[in-house]
């Protein structure tokens, strides 16, 4: 399962430039800044900050470039109300993204990194984008697997059949408005592009969603990015095609994960309209969607994607925190910490206001993002606080210094 060590966005909303976890290639997108200690992402991720200060916005930049991969950059970019209203003001340079992630826990990192710029006919097109594994320069990548900028249409590439080949084949584009590595993550001799189109392409995002409760047939159910729906019950019903014979068997170890449910199901009612069933101990009447609170339904889809036997890589979860229990986010915490290596859990960013949560983490694992002067993003990893470092030392944990404006007094 591919691993994100970090990633950089740059003019993409709040996020004028903005660096999170180990981005050892940020060349001229983002100015790195050596004396930062850099860590890879660990199994959670959490992102700390105010309203207004791109929490969300992050969560939304991988769905931005899963929507790029299947929609097309235009469709994507009106998807958010064009490309103006996700550009952030005053800026120059292109829309740009950087991520860097291991394949395997063994492998070198690979970096994929796309540019988006706005030009003739005032449309977004893709302006340049590399998929290669890390090298100390841009001219020293090692075996790109993909590769062209400043708009060519040619598409350089390497076969990555096992044999490495210093000869570059060539794909002309008919369209500058789609991605490179759609085209060769669609092929079977090109694995590596294909695993990054599914990293994105399958990244799951969980906030609070009126679908979470019911759907409607399949014929009616609109396009989303991601196979598995945007909501619970779509989540449920995917895991119900693709696993059959084990469906049963995930339902049954999520209600024995929560107190007081005897039993979990999908119930198809009037109209061939599906919901939500869970029995509940000491009840004869299951409950329906419709009755079940938002805190349970996360609940729910929290145990769902854990228990999932073929699980996406990264989930990101917006504010978990509202509608539940403290105590089951802990313990949620604490299970994907533990057993996260071993059993192939995915791995998490969270953004949150609850500090409670940041408490329960180390500070290198909490990210604490603050607006500058100027209204945009800065992000800076809790650790990277020297002050903070001995707080945390003397037992003061990182949820409560930010809570209390500590971090804002140590930047005066």
């Amino acid at each position: 399962m591919p691993h994100l060590e970090g990633f950089w966005i740059k003019n993409f909303r709040a996020l004028k430039q903005c660096a999170i976890g180990s981005c050892y290639l940020q060349f001229v997108y983002v100015d790195e800044d050596l004396s930062q200690q850099q860590y890879e992402l660990s199994p959670v991720t959490a992102l700390i900050g105010r309203n207004g200060t791109g929490k969300s916005t992050i969560l939304d930049a991988f769905v931005f470039i899963g929507d790029c991969m299947k929609l097309g950059v235009e469709d994507a970019c009106l998807k958010r109300g064009g490309f103006e209203s996700i550009y952030s003001q005053d800026s120059t340079g292109p829309l740009s993204f950087g991520f860097n992630f291991r394949p395997t826990p063994d492998s070198e990192i690979l970096t994929y990194v796309v540019n988006i710029d706005f030009g003739a006919g005032n449309r977004p097109y893709v302006e340049t984008e590399l998929l290669a594994y890390r090298a100390e320069s841009v001219e020293s990548f090692k075996m790109p697997f993909l590769f062209f900028q400043n708009g060519e249409k040619i598409v350089r590439h390497l076969l990555t059949t096992g044999k490495i080949s210093d000869e570059i084949s060539q794909i002309e584009r008919t369209d500058m408005r789609h991605l490179g590595i759609t085209l060769l993550g669609n092929l079977r001799d090109y694995p590596i592009a294909g695993e990054v189109k599914n990293f994105f392409t399958n990244y799951y995002l969980s906030a609070s969603q009126e679908n979470h409760r019911t759907f409607m047939p399949p014929s009616m159910v609109p396009e989303t990015v991601n196979p598995r729906g945007e909501g619970l019950v779509s989540l449920l019903r995917y895991c119900q095609k693709e696993y059959p014979a084990k469906f049963q068997g995930i339902l049954n170890r999520i209600a024995a994960k929560i107190p007081n449910v005897e039993m979990i199901d999908i119930d198809k009612g009037m109209q061939n309209r599906l919901s939500l069933a869970v029995k509940k101990k000491n009840f004869s009447i299951p409950f329906y969607g419709h009755q079940l609170s938002e805190g349970f339904l996360k609940l729910l889809t929290y145990c769902c994607l854990l228990e999932e036997p073929t699980p996406v890589s990264l989930v990101g979860i917006d504010e978990p925190e509202n509608g539940l229990d403290p105590l089951f986010l802990k313990l949620f915490l604490t299970e994907v910490f533990g057993e996260t290596q071993e059993t192939g859990y995915p791995q998490f960013l969270v953004a949150t206001h609850f500090h409670e949560l940041a408490n329960w983490m180390a500070p290198m694992d909490v990210w604490i993002l603050e607006a500058t002067k100027d209204g945009f993003t800065r992000a800076q990893r809790g650790s990277d606080y020297p002050i903070l470092r001995d707080r945390v030392r003397n037992n003061q944990p990182v949820g409560d210094s930010w809570y209390s404006d500590f971090c804002d007094q140590a930047e005066e």
